[in-house]
């Protein structure tokens, strides 16, 4: 029990990114209504993923991770696959991560000692001590997280508590347009991407198949809690329409700083954009410990690296080396990659569900089994598949947006 509460922790860590802030600025088209509904359905979805993944990591020794699950359950082209996808994802989500935790770097060291510093050596130093958090151990990553979690959560409790009294309930009411719902879909489907760390928690947890299922289901529940009083909160006070609205917001750069200028002009206290900005600065810590602690084991198991300090090293040069690369050198590239996110973190899910669909076809399932069977892994893989024909129908502008 003792690893319980962290391994939560990690879980709706790796979920709430400073991407969270973001979710209105796509449910202001829709509407709260069919915002809300759609990111229920959503996270429903993804919920029962987390489930099947928990299931064929459960049917493996402590320590297996994704890539050798694909390999002996759906040979060489499963492995191929699942080593594409997964590091397609987790380096570019790090890279991404990296160059927004360099800012913080660069914020904290010119304020604390007026001390001018470059953005490559601030995103070395990001890497230095948060990766070497990752490379230590589990424990460590908990440890940090959980108190990282708590300081983010008291910056959430304080921006509610200066949203709250100016939320206008009858603004919600505000039907939006469903016209706009499809676009939202592949940006609400990344919001809950914490299933690449259920190979550590597992492990973490000696495979206890109900301690597992307790902390994916508390853990993966929390973010949309968390995004439900988010989105009441800002879509109760910025209006859809006219002057500091959603659509002016959009039609503009569309970024959550400019939505931080609107609530400033609306309710004219700086104090938003200061908390709002300490949530996205911790959210990027946590979401970043998070993700290269599921990159960390999968490049572990992947090329079967020791637990030991040669061997984890080893491990953390192959894991933190090319994200850091990439955010120092070739920015483009993670960023191409981030914009169809969607795709590549379907094709991620959808391999461990084929390897859940072969495992039970030939018996070999192991101490958890979920609930539904062929039909939920039928029904699951039709979603991917429908988020990735969203997604290429957004990448080719064949679908409506708000305030474009």
């Amino acid at each position: 029990m003792k690893n319980t509460l962290g391994s939560i922790l990690i879980i709706a860590g790796t979920a709430i990114g400073g991407g969270m802030l973001a979710l209105p600025l796509a449910s202001a088209g829709p509407g709260f209504s069919a915002s809300i509904t759609l990111l229920a359905v959503i996270w429903l979805g993804l919920l029962a993923s987390a489930f099947v993944l928990l299931e064929v990591v459960l049917a493996f020794p402590k320590g297996t991770n994704f890539g050798t699950i694909a390999r002996l359950t759906l040979g060489l082209p499963g492995q191929i696959a699942m080593w594409i996808s997964m590091l397609m994802l987790l380096y570019a989500l790090d890279a991404a991560y990296i160059s927004g935790g360099s800012s913080l770097i660069v914020a904290a060291l010119s304020q604390a000692f007026d001390l001018p510093i470059s953005a490559h050596l601030s995103a070395c130093l990001f890497l230095l001590i948060l990766g070497s958090i990752v490379w230590y151990s589990t424990r460590a990553v908990d440890r940090v997280n959980s108190i990282l979690f708590s300081l983010k959560g008291v910056a959430f409790i304080l921006l509610l508590s200066l949203f709250a009294p100016h939320v206008n309930l009858t603004q919600l009411l505000d039907s939006g347009n469903s016209h706009y719902l499809l676009y939202a879909i592949p940006i609400f489907f990344t919001s809950f991407g914490f299933h690449p760390v259920i190979p550590t928690i597992a492990s973490y947890n000696d495979l206890d198949p109900k301690r597992c299922r307790r902390i994916i289901l508390i853990g993966g529940s929390l973010p949309i809690i968390i995004y439900l009083v988010w989105e009441i909160s800002t879509l109760g006070i910025i209006p859809r329409t006219g002057d500091n609205s959603f659509h002016a917001i959009l039609n503009q750069q569309g970024s959550v700083g400019e939505m931080m200028i609107a609530f400033h002009h609306i309710l004219n206290n700086k104090l938003i954009t200061l908390t709002a900005n300490a949530f996205s600065d911790i959210a990027v810590t946590t979401s970043f410990l998070g993700v290269s602690l599921a990159l960390f084991d999968f490049i572990a198991d992947a090329t079967k690296r020791p637990n030991t300090i040669k061997g984890r090293s080893q491990t953390a040069l192959m894991a933190f080396l090319p994200p850091l690369a990439f955010a120092l050198f070739y920015p483009n590239g993670f960023i191409l990659a981030l914009s169809n996110a969607a795709i590549v973190f379907a094709i991620t899910l959808a391999v461990p569900v084929l390897s859940a669909w072969r495992l039970r076809t030939t018996g070999k399932t192991g101490t958890y089994k979920v609930a539904g069977g062929y039909i939920l892994f039928t029904s699951l893989l039709i979603y991917y598949l429908v988020i990735c024909i969203i997604q290429i129908c957004s990448d080719c502008g064949m679908l409506a947006q708000f305030g474009h």
